[in-house]
């Protein structure tokens, strides 16, 4: 979910709650509100599960980990390290395969734009 569709779903709820607890009180438009806050929130963390499943396995793990974008100049590096530890204890997949490919492709590309793949 975006942060724009965020702003907005908290505004709508907000004005659900203003008009409710006028009609219902104030303790039942409360528990209302608490009930459409955890679905957004529901909704965003299946999103973030979506988007990473990885690091959101970690969170809910409690696991410390490291994150290195894209753009950062040791990510290959990184890259290529867990491959090499992923592929000698037989757990790196053909799509693990095709994403550091196209990762490194894309590098490549960016520092060189005559590189063919």
């Amino acid at each position: 979910m975006s942060q724009t569709t965020i702003v907005k779903r908290t505004e709508q709820i907000c004005n659900e709650f203003d008009q409710r607890a006028a009609v219902v009180g104030f303790a039942m438009a409360r528990a209302e509100l608490a009930k459409a806050l955890a679905e957004v929130e529901s909704e965003d963390l299946a999103a973030l599960e979506k988007y990473h499943p990885r690091a959101m396995k970690l969170i809910a793990h409690s696991k410390k980990f490291v994150v290195v974008a894209e753009d950062e100049p040791y990510y290959l590096a990184v890259y290529s390290l867990i491959r090499e530890f992923e592929i000698k204890k037989g757990r790196w997949s053909d799509t693990d395969e095709s994403l550091y490919l196209a990762a490194v492709m894309a590098r490549r590309s960016a520092t060189d734009p005559e590189a063919k793949p």
